[in-house]
């Protein structure tokens, strides 16, 4: 700066500002920091050029500025006045600490995920000025500044100052003025057209974040003449192939950059919205990191071998763009996750790449093979190592974020606004034709943004017969145009050994999976069994069909149907037998369903899941089933772990999540399990989403122990539901959150009134049933709880009357309830009587039915409690010896027996032991189970409690926690009130 400049500029403020230094400019301004003396705060003043202020009426330049000063936004820097002196025209606003977004470009690119928080802040301080009519005309790096992890927008409001000013001054229109910086001008400002609006602000911002992502702004040149007409007459190299950043941000940021304003982001609120979209897709949960464990025995541990890069065929050279940066986006999550550089991870998490299969386009008269040609590439792809298929479930998820109905049918435009929007870099495409007697069938790797075939391949058919045979050619050649390699392709078995001969039995198996695939079809599933049924019927050897028969049969409730439990059974064992003609994944899923539900063989099924991950690391059921595994064992690091992995693979799987959140509580982080609960909130937004994610909350406020906020929530989700189960859903959840305060009459007064009201009118049975399991349960409750047995038999009479339970087939019988029932009251001889019968069914059973086996843990523990009622401790212990070897695993139920076995025994110490495991666990799957349970073993506690610590640990916690219970449990609090003082 001149001294003769900042003399003239210190004259001209006079005394209420202290020029402190100069901090720049650009072509419209000068920009210093000054002290505002009356204050003693620090402003900028922006001092026009003596060129522009010659053209700019002072008075119309003050009042414009004055009307921006009215905006008022976190994101936004306020304008504070402008002045004019000494032939001098400024502006000023508030100093903001921190540096510029030029100044941040400078030091190099950013990624998709430090990009998004900053492109979000600026739509959302774009959207706030136009909803005031604010047009910011000037959005570049420069009115950009980054302070304390946000950014904020500066000199809204200049641009139109100078322009409505400049009009004024000279009594012209300002048609032909071009306000702006020429690289990051839309193409109207460009032209000088007077009607640009906000949608020329949603270019610029486009034009930021091209610049951000990639180093540079769309347009380059020397000139700014030439720069301007390339605005209006050039197309922009699309963003993904120059950067890496994934295609669903690309495609955000490359529409804001249309020519055409309609053909923009409507508001920049839309604009805002689609960033956090793509900010949620990629900022999920820290995914998981080299040191992801898997275990073959419960013992033994090993690291997950990461496969070698493959490589890639050269018309994917745009595809390879994408997948780095997806790669990149993942080790980038890892590192922040881990604390440790993005270097180190960059090999930890080898993300298959995503694609999407649509539909077929069916060009014959036969209806059916277009679907058998989908399904054929889906699932020959499912087999892949290289890319993970893009599954029905987060197909619909996508739709409903995208507010578009949810298609049973994804055709190829569908399919690639799909992946656009999801950031899926290939769309595979097919057809099939005929000509004569020949089938023609094709595949095409196709680029969502454009529609741009990247390679294709085709197959012929002589005749219908040799249809099964062209389409798993097809197949195999599009896994190999993906990068695989054609030697281990060679070796695997056709398509026709690996699934049938009979067309007529694909086109079955196809229809079925269909309807499997329907979430709004009416018996879906069981129009989905029928026509499996019909698949096997064709072709006896048809493995597939066989395996995915019995597992749609076990996935029901089977307590309610032995028989379709027998004909699921028998069906796993039939795919088992023919295991050796699936391909390796599907041997896999056949061995393991068979080894869960027939065998039963944990670790054997835990094996083949794991086999399965180490041929396709990305399959979800063997995630999702491995994960449960990991659940049932209590291994919740474990599934912590294999939640995140399925997670990383399947983020629009709203199934995925809940594993999760299981690890997460399970192992104390509960910080982060809340984090993920927000996350869903924000990537499940839909109404349908909205309810399931509801109902699932219900577990995690039980989990952590929130019972007033469950309250809260479950009855809200009553007065929501849409269906009974929905309602039982909530209302279990609302008796949990008052008994566990003691308020046993609100308890029974909302199930009573729940049957009262459905059932209102209804069948007088079902009525006296709902009645009579309502009484049973408030006598139950008054013996367990409150130690009152005054009409409990009579209760269970009466239930047992009105229900009919003792002509229920044994497997449909609530087994424990009324063994445990007859306990309570009291009754051993009766509670004898129930479990011989049990036991007796059992062993006519041999291990192939519904019940439990003779020898069992749930038969030994339903014998141990028995054997308490019948006063003969000793030898419950030593039925329960088995039970109580892994102390860890005891389900909560159990080792309340257990405690109680060691209490009438006689042996305080150990008595107390497990008792203290029932009120002390902090295992989230004990959350439902320890309502039951807590309070008994609490006044169990309490009675032998010999140290203060003991009393405060027991007597203290029925105080704290009935402290508003029902009148009929406080002689409980008292007595426990006076052990604490004793």
């Amino acid at each position: 700066m001149s001294a003769s400049f900042q003399e003239h500029l210190e004259l001209a403020l006079g005394d209420e500002y202290r020029v402190v230094r100069e901090l720049g400019g650009g072509g419209m301004s000068r920009v210093f920091l000054a002290t505002d003396v009356a204050l003693g705060r620090q402003v900028v003043i922006k001092v026009l050029t003596p060129e522009l202020a010659a053209g700019v009426n002072r008075e119309r330049f003050r009042r414009e500025v004055q009307l921006a000063a009215g905006l008022h936004h976190p994101m936004i820097v306020p304008l504070l006045t402008a002045g004019e002196a000494e032939g001098l025209l400024w502006y000023t606003m508030p100093f903001v600490e921190g540096e510029s977004l030029r100044e941040r470009i400078q030091r190099g690119v950013m990624s998709g995920r430090d990009a998004l928080p900053i492109l979000v802040d600026v739509a959302r301080a774009l959207g706030a000025a136009h909803r005031k009519g604010i047009v910011h005309r000037d959005i570049k790096p420069g009115n950009i500044l980054l302070h304390e992890q946000h950014a904020v927008v500066a000199d809204f409001g200049v641009a139109k100052a100078l322009t409505a000013a400049v009009a004024t001054s000279t009594g012209l229109t300002t048609a032909g003025l071009a306000v702006g910086t020429p690289a990051y001008m839309s193409p109207e400002q460009a032209a000088g057209d007077a009607t640009v609006d906000a949608r020329a602000d949603i270019y610029a911002l486009g034009c930021v974040a091209y610049e951000l992502l990639s180093g540079k702004p769309p347009f380059t040149n020397p000139s700014a003449a030439r720069m301007l007409v390339a605005h209006v007459s050039q197309v922009p190299v699309p963003l993904e192939q120059i950067a890496p950043v994934r295609l669903g941000m690309a495609a955000v940021i490359m529409r804001c950059l249309e020519k055409d304003p309609d053909a923009r982001w409507p508001t920049a609120d839309a604009l805002a919205d689609a960033f956090e979209e793509q900010r949620y897709t990629t900022e999920t949960l820290p995914l998981p990191s080299e040191s992801f464990t898997r275990h073959r025995t419960p013992t033994v541990e090993r690291p997950v071998v990461t496969p070698p890069a493959r490589p890639v065929a050269r018309a994917r050279a745009r595809i390879v763009v994408t997948t780095v940066a997806i790669a990149s986006a993942v080790a980038l999550a890892v590192a922040l996750s881990s604390g440790r550089s993005g270097a180190s991870q960059a090999a930890a998490y080898d993300a298959p790449q995503s694609v999407i299969v649509a539909d077929v386009a069916n060009r014959t008269a036969d209806s059916t093979l277009g679907d058998l040609l989908s399904e054929a590439l889906r699932t020959e792809l499912q087999e892949s190592k290289l890319v993970t298929v893009l599954t029905p479930a987060a197909t619909a998820s996508a739709l409903q974020r995208m507010q578009r109905p949810v298609a049973s049918r994804v055709p190829a435009t569908l399919a690639r606004e799909i992946a656009v929007r999801e950031g899926v870099p290939l769309v595979i495409e097919g057809r099939i034709q005929q000509v004569g007697n020949t089938y023609l069938v094709r595949a095409a790797l196709v680029s969502p943004l454009d529609g741009a075939e990247q390679s294709a391949v085709q197959e012929t058919a002589a005749s219908e017969d040799a249809l099964i045979a062209a389409i798993g050619r097809l197949a195999r050649r599009t896994r190999e145009k993906l990068g695989e390699s054609s030697t281990t392709l060679t070796a695997l078995a056709p398509m026709e050994r690996v699934t049938t001969t009979s067309l007529d039995a694909l086109r079955k198996y196809t229809e079925a999976v269909r309807f499997g695939e329907s979430m709004r079809v009416k018996d879906a599933g069981k129009r989905e069994i029928e026509l499996l049924e019909d698949a096997v019927r064709l072709d006896s050897t048809f493995a597939m069909a066989w395996r995915r028969l019995g597992v749609r049969l076990l996935s029901g409730d089977p307590r309610f149907s032995n028989e379709r439990l027998v004909r699921g059974r028998r069906a796993l064992t039939r795919a088992y037998e023919l295991r050796e003609r699936l391909s390796p994944v599907e041997r896999g899923l056949a061995e393991a369903a068979y080894f869960t539900d027939v065998a039963r063989d944990p670790a054997r099924a835990t094996a083949a899941y794991e086999a399965i991950l180490d041929e396709q690391p990305a399959n979800r059921i063997a995630l999702n089933n491995l994960a449960n595994a990991a659940f049932v064992d209590g291994m919740f690091e474990r599934v912590r772990e294999y939640g995140r992995r399925y997670v990383a693979v399947d983020s629009s799987n709203l199934a995925a999540w809940p594993w999760v959140l299981w690890g997460a509580y399970g192992t104390g982080r509960v910080d982060e399990a809340r984090a993920a609960r927000a996350l869903m909130r924000k990537r499940f937004a839909s109404l349908e989403q909205l309810a399931e994610l509801n109902a699932q909350d219900l577990n995690w406020l039980a989990v952590e122990r929130d019972w007033p906020a469950l309250e809260r929530l479950a009855r809200g989700l009553m007065q929501q539901a849409r269906d009974a189960r929905q309602e039982d859903r909530a209302l279990q959840s609302l008796m949990l959150s008052l008994t566990m305060r003691g308020q046993f009459e609100a308890a029974w007064r909302a199930n009573d009134s729940v049957g009262a009201r459905r059932l209102a009118g209804r069948d007088t049975a079902e009525l006296r049933l709902w009645r009579g399991d309502g009484a049973r349960q408030r006598y139950f409750d008054r013996a367990l709880y409150l130690d009152d047995t005054v009409g409990v038999r009579r209760a269970i009479q009466t239930y047992r009357a009105v229900s009919g339970v003792d002509r229920w087939l044994m497997q449909d019988r609530p087994n424990w309830n009324l063994v445990l029932d007859h306990v309570v009251a009291g009754d051993a001889k009766a509670a004898r009587a129930q479990f011989d019968a049990y036991r007796a069914a059992s062993a006519r059973e041999k291990g192939a039915g519904a019940l439990a086996p003779v020898g069992s843990a749930f038969m030994q523990s339903i014998e141990g409690l028995v054997l308490v009622a019948e006063a003969r401790a000793r030898e419950a212990l030593r039925v329960l010896a088995p039970v109580m070897a892994d102390a860890a695993r005891v389900p909560t139920p159990e080792t309340y027996t257990v405690g109680r076995a060691w209490l009438a025994a006689g042996e305080r110490d150990s008595a107390r032991v497990w008792l203290t495991r029932v009120t002390g666990s902090q295992d989230p799957r004990r959350a439902w189970t320890e309502g039951m349970y807590r309070a008994p073993a609490l006044q169990l506690l309490c009675g032998i409690a010999d140290t203060e610590l003991q009393r405060q640990e027991s007597c203290g916690a029925i105080v704290r926690e009935w402290q508003d219970a029902d009148d009929i449990a406080q002689p409980i609090v008292t007595r426990a009130r006076a052990r604490l003082r004793s």
